[in-house]
């Protein structure tokens, strides 16, 4: 089974990081008929769509010029893109150093979904010593169980208590969703618990969001919001088959959002197949970024040891604008170009277009060193190269590739000081594995330090 990588978890941490405390839609009550109907089903009759829903919520026009005036949803999803809920884990929870046996106790409880167990708990500590983490698990629990005058007195007092930065700004953010949720007139009480639950995966409160979706769920299952939190709520804790059965609950839907989701959770169970088809639907349903849809599917045809297709998925991410921004969206197509499907001026013109986006990069530098070097032209190679070492001397790929080229040209004695270099550097990575069998094929036959 695949498992979630840091790097994806720190990438979408960002997307989290840069909520604007945002707005919730959810529909009055549209049936979902299509349980049944498959991802290919539904790539072979949905039409394109690449607008986005308007906010079904309904907002009563006030016409009182006495009462203050009442926001209108925006239009537009805060779900819509994936970065900002999956796997934003926050490593950080209120209490997690506390030294009171009670609060761990609590704490513990919340993790076995004891919910209302852990508030009786969290009450006895504040009867004892009432604290800031305390006062805010109060809060939570009570916007959980729908005690709404109870939630705000204890994220205030927490507020107040003002003892945790973190915990602190915590606890305004969930105050701050009855102010939000008031300015709009007539609505529903779930529209509440929604903002509620969200701000809790926001928080790392995944346990107490994922109890109180449940019941969302299950007393108005034709709210669409409540089953996408739901699932990316599974989704950040692995449980993917779940994840996958909630968020098949809204299909079909014209959220690309929901079939990006669909595609990371049929990823990690391994059904490739159905993971490219969710992907193939948010395309169509007009998911953006387009350019991660594209490197989701290159990886899996990676997986799958389809270079030809892979290569072709991460040249189409290099496309789209926005990609064109990160240099690591260059490796991979270059590698594939240059070392496995042997079309090296496709490898150049991607290692060019890196070159011209990030001049001052050293992987920039690299990549292209890395592709002359396979046209055999060795004096353009030997300049990239060395200029990549100059720029970032710590970068292994450049002391690999310089050692390939004192290889190609006969200076053994050099290519193996740099293969030693890359492995150094890389001593459990791709790079320095690579380097280490190149070295030890020439044979260890130098020691020292030769300048390059």
């Amino acid at each position: 089974m695949k498992k979630l990588t840091w790097a994806t978890v720190l990438v979408l941490l960002m997307g989290l990081m840069i909520w604007t405390y945002a707005f919730f839609h959810l529909p009055e009550s549209v049936p979902l008929s299509v349980n049944n109907v498959t991802l290919e089903e539904q790539e072979k009759t949905d039409p394109v769509n690449t607008e986005l829903l308007e906010p079904e919520i309904k907002v009563v026009e006030n016409t009182s010029e006495e009462k203050q005036e009442l926001k209108e949803p925006e239009p537009e999803n805060v779900l819509k893109s994936g970065d900002d809920l999956i796997l934003a884990k926050e490593t950080f929870t209120p209490g997690n150093d506390s030294g009171k046996p009670l609060v761990r106790e609590a704490k513990e409880l919340i993790g076995d979904y004891r919910i209302k167990e852990a508030l009786d708990v969290f009450r006895q500590a504040d009867t004892q010593e009432s604290d800031q983490v305390t006062q805010y698990y109060l809060g939570i629990l009570s916007a959980y169980l729908g005690q709404r005058e109870q939630a705000q007195e204890y994220l205030k007092q927490a507020i107040e208590s003002n003892t945790h930065p973190k915990t602190t700004a915590y606890a305004q953010s969930f105050l701050d969703i009855y102010s939000y949720f008031a300015s709009f007139q007539d609505a529903k009480i779930e529209f509440l618990d929604a903002l509620i639950c969200k701000e809790l995966l926001a928080a790392g409160e995944f346990e107490i969001a994922i109890d109180k979706l449940r019941y969302i769920t299950t007393a108005h299952p034709d709210y669409v919001d409540a089953w996408v939190l739901l699932g990316s709520a599974y989704l950040i804790q692995g449980k993917y088959d779940k994840a996958t059965t909630a968020l098949n609950e809204v299909l079909p839907t014209d959220r690309g959002e929901v079939y990006y989701w669909l595609g990371l959770a049929y990823y990690y169970q391994d059904d490739l197949n159905k993971s490219v088809s969710a992907y193939n639907q948010a395309l169509r349903k007009g998911y953006q970024p387009r350019y991660r849809l594209y490197e989701k599917i290159g990886d899996i045809y990676l997986d799958e040891n389809n270079y030809q297709k892979a290569a072709e998925q991460y040249s189409k991410a290099l496309e789209e604008e926005e990609a064109k921004g990160y240099i690591d969206l260059y490796i991979r197509p270059v590698w594939l170009y240059n070392d496995v499907l042997n079309e090296p001026y496709q490898a150049l013109y991607l290692a060019q277009q890196a070159l011209l986006y990030h001049p001052e990069h050293a992987m920039a530098h690299n990549l292209v060193g890395w592709t002359y070097l396979t046209l055999e032209d060795y004096e353009q190679a030997k300049t990239h190269l060395k200029q990549a070492k100059q720029i970032d001397p710590n970068l292994p790929a450049a002391y690999l590739n310089l050692g390939r080229y004192f290889e190609a040209i006969g200076e053994d004695e050099l290519a193996i000081q740099n293969y030693e270099d890359a492995y150094r550097l890389d001593p459990e990575g791709a790079v320095g594995e690579s380097a280490e069998k190149r070295r030890l094929g020439l044979g260890d036959s130098s020691k020292g330090s030769l300048e390059v």
